[in-house]
Formats: C-alpha cells, structure tokens, sequence
C-alpha cells in the first residue's frame, strides 16, 4: 500500500522474508520483527533498503491516530509546512558541527512532525509504552545533548555522569528517549533501516539474540550498537495496527500509552471505544472528542475498584475478557453525550 503522510491510512500487515532470525515473544517489540544483521563495515549501507518518504509516511500515520483519538489536539502538533514538507527552523548546523550528525540524519528530522508541548523530560509526549518523543524541532540544551546519548544514565557506572554529544553513529537517530532511566527508546540507523529498541541497558545477558550474534563493537560490551536492530518499517508498520486494533491505548493527553494486555483502564477504554464510538470504521470522532476525559476518568475508576488498588493490574480477569468481552464490567460514564 502506498502511504501519504498527509492522509490516515493503516498499512498491510507486515512479513518478514523468508529465513529471518525474528524477534521472539519476549524480546524486543515487536514480536516476529526480522533481525537487521550488522556488516562487517559499519560504513557500508545495508541491502535493507531504507526509504526515507515511507519512514516519514509511516511516522506521520502515528501522529495521525493520535489526533484521530483526542491524544493530542491539533494544535498540539506542528507538522511540516506543505510546501516544503520541511522545517525551517531544524538547527541543522549546530546538528552536524556540534552533535556529529550526518546530512542524511538531518533530513530525516527536518520532514518528522512534532509537539508543541515539551522539549523533553516530564513535560513531553509519550510515543509508546515508556518512550517519549524527541522534540527536535522545539529542543532545549539538555534534549539536544540527550537526543545523541539517550540512555546515558545506565552509563554511569563507567564514569558518564553527562550525555556525550557524539555517542551515537552520525547516521543514527534517536526517535525516543526513555521514560525514566529504565525506560524505553528507540535509535533508528539509516544505513540499514533498523532500529534498535533499548531498554533496561544494563540487563545485557537478558538480550533476545541468536546464538551467532557478532557484537559490532566487542571493545564496549554496553554499547548501543550491540543491541540487535530490528527492520524500521515492520516495526513502524505493526506500531500503527497495534494502536488501530487498540492493543496499546493512548491515555490522559500525551501523557501515557498502555498495552491493554496489562492494563484494564485501557481494556475498558478500548472496548467503549469500539461498541459505543464505533471505531474504527464508523468512529464517531466528534462525540469521542467530546467525552473522552470522561470516559478515561470512569475507565480508571472501575480499574481501580476491580483491581482493589493493585495498580490496574489483573491479569486473570484481562484473559477471561479477552475471550468473553460480554463479562466485562459495564463502564458509565456520568454526563455522557452518547445516546
């Protein structure tokens, strides 16, 4: 399917060629993601081919979903101009001199939307479950510092007490940046479209890799560039579906994303949103748009009362109403506009 970043289109389910090493079930998302394998030269492009008018397609579908369900408002994001489909305002030369960032990273950033709230930090966007969205566009000194070294605080123990700003590779970009220090966030590497989803650093033995795994650099066993990469697009592909299919929910205005197979606000909110707003094929945007607030707080009052003050956690009743939604709770919501 051909993408237009101007337009909401959910992509083809992704495959994986044939004799892939894939991302198990329990390693990083997704799961069944093909490994992108490092070459011997690290100068030399992948024959994974990378596009970077499809990276951009697929990126802007994101944002598009997050807008289509009252995440963000449309004031919330700043897309490029359409003239261009560039931002003028990218520091593009402090990028390269002082960040150690490639012409062709560059030119990735410069066509991505943003937020206009958040620069970094607490006060950003989460893009998916523990990361939160670099803000290039509205940057300040500690995020462009951060955005070449994102995971730098499970550096400390071997004497980084700051983010370096040439840690990462020129062609290498940081799409997230954890959600605290163990949180999670992903480098795209635009020689050979992967991206290497990191989280929880310092749990190296815990990587999901293949017995013939070469580190690509044996000198530094915590390197980033260890971590297996998996292919951006099938990633960014099966990103859009799981937020369509609502297995990840986007909660409480950028603020949060959670996997409805832990968490029962999002299940409740998920199910409400596909009987009584009809998504996705007959969603009624405007009434969703206008009693969303309402339904999340309903949503995480019932979470709480079911879950007696666990967190929102209950693994068992989420199986059974997986299988049987009929026995889900019924979820009112006062002053509702529904009819």
């Amino acid at each position: 399917m051909a993408l237009n970043a101007n337009t909401l289109l959910v992509p083809d389910e992704p495959t994986a060629p044939e004799g892939a090493w894939l991302s198990p079930a329990r390693g990083p998302y997704p799961a069944g993601a093909p490994l992108i394998r490092p070459t011997p030269d690290t100068n030399a492009d992948s024959s994974t081919a990378y596009d970077e008018d499809e990276f951009v397609a697929l990126w802007h579908q994101i944002y598009r979903i997050f807008l289509r369900l009252s995440y963000l408002k449309e004031e919330d994001v700043v897309f490029p101009p359409e003239d261009t489909g560039r931002h003028a305002d990218i520091k593009q030369d402090r990028l390269r001199r002082e960040f150690n960032m490639s012409d062709r990273a560059i030119s990735l950033l410069e066509r991505l939307p943003y937020p206009t709230k958040g620069a970094g930090g607490y006060d950003g966007v989460m893009f998916a479950p523990f990361g939160m969205v670099f803000n290039y566009l509205h940057a300040d000194e500690y995020t462009l510092r951060t955005c070449r070294d994102p995971h730098y605080q499970n550096q400390l123990a071997n004497g980084r007490d700051d983010p370096s700003p040439d840690y990462l590779y020129p062609d290498d970009v940081a799409l997230l940046t954890p959600f605290e220090s163990d949180g999670m966030c992903w480098i795209l590497d635009t020689k050979t479209n992967a991206i290497r989803t990191l989280q929880d650093m310092v749990e190296y033995n815990s990587r999901a890799i293949p017995d013939d795994f070469i580190d690509e650099r044996p000198d530094n066993q915590d390197h980033y560039r260890n971590w297996p990469g998996f292919d951006a697009t099938f990633l960014l592909k099966r990103y859009i579906r799981d937020l369509w299919s609502l297995k990840f929910v986007p909660l409480d205005n950028g603020q949060y994303i959670t996997d409805t197979s832990f968490s029962i606000e999002s299940l409740l909110i998920a199910r409400k949103l596909q009987t009584e707003y009809g998504w996705p094929d007959d969603f009624r945007a405007d009434a969703w748009r206008l009693d969303a607030d309402r339904v999340r707080h309903a949503a995480a009052e019932k979470s709480d009362q079911v879950t007696q003050g666990r967190g929102g956690m209950d693994k068992q009743s989420i199986e059974r109403w997986k299988t049987h939604p009929e026995e889900m709770p019924e979820l009112v919501v006062p002053d509702s506009d529904v009819h």
